[in-house]
């Protein structure tokens, strides 16, 4: 059935999404644009935009996305004064990357319904995922020259450039590495989404393990989020697809 075909690489998605999330990988990786992006008008709306295009292609899960945008930049950029339709509209339309940039559960999911490739599906998201996260970026640079209210302007910490190189080689480079294992592998054809999806859960594990950021509560946060957001999915795309032999079994 359409539950069974979906639902490990749609677990394994989450799962990764969990782990990138409760060992502060996400948050390492977010920091280190945070810093190397500089002096941009609107910096921080501009980084929930990129944070979320990158955390789109190492997660599969648009709640965890999302989540994690609200909980860690969402704070700051109120704190910071910046008007609301600037602070909440990036996280959002960001964190909905992960529904199109691989590695998606909803492509899973729709793939499923539809019987067709998922894997073909989730190529094909990749380039509108990336062109939505420019326009995105072109847009709030456009209404912020408009309209400099919309975004407080502020000196951000000058970061030497042998720091910039450290952060860009310590924690931004392995999440490439895992955005190949996840997307790459697939793209080029040498894996099946599940067979990605489990690539990036171990890569993401053994990532957090080399940073020391692992231990039994963040692996039980990890588990308990997946479970939970898994089930709840499922349960959606079990009750659709009765509904929709219900129907037929009508006609």
């Amino acid at each position: 059935t359409g539950v069974q075909t979906c639902a490990l690489p749609i677990s394994l998605f989450i799962l990764m999404g969990e782990l990138m999330m409760h060992t502060g990988l996400a948050n390492r990786a977010m920091n280190a644009v945070d810093k190397l992006m500089g002096k941009l008008p609107a910096r921080l709306s501009l980084l929930s935009v990129v944070t979320g295009a990158i955390f789109g292609m190492l997660s599969g899960s648009t709640m965890a996305s999302t989540a994690m945008l609200g909980s860690t930049i969402g704070p700051d950029m109120v704190e910071r004064g910046y008007d609301k339709k600037m602070t909440y509209g990036p996280i959002l339309a960001s964190g909905g990357l992960a529904m199109i940039i691989p590695p998606s559960s909803l492509a899973v999911i729709y793939a499923t319904n539809a019987q067709i490739s998922a894997g073909r599906l989730l190529i094909a998201g990749l380039i509108p995922g990336i062109v939505m996260a420019i326009n995105y970026s072109i847009n709030i640079i456009f209404r912020v020259k408009r309209n400099p209210s919309l975004a407080p302007t502020y000196e951000p910490e000058e970061v030497p450039m042998k720091e910039k190189m450290t952060l860009f080689f310590r924690d931004l480079f392995p999440m490439v590495f895992i955005i190949f294992l996840v997307t790459g592998v697939f793209v080029i054809g040498i894996a099946t989404p599940t067979e990605a999806a489990a690539l990036g859960a171990i890569g993401t594990l053994i990532m957090a393990i080399f940073y020391k950021s692992v231990n039994f509560t963040v692996i039980v946060k990890a588990l308990k989020g997946t479970v939970i957001t898994s089930t709840m999915t499922l349960f959606i795309i079990g009750g659709s697809s009765r509904s929709e032999e219900h129907t037929s079994e009508l006609q």
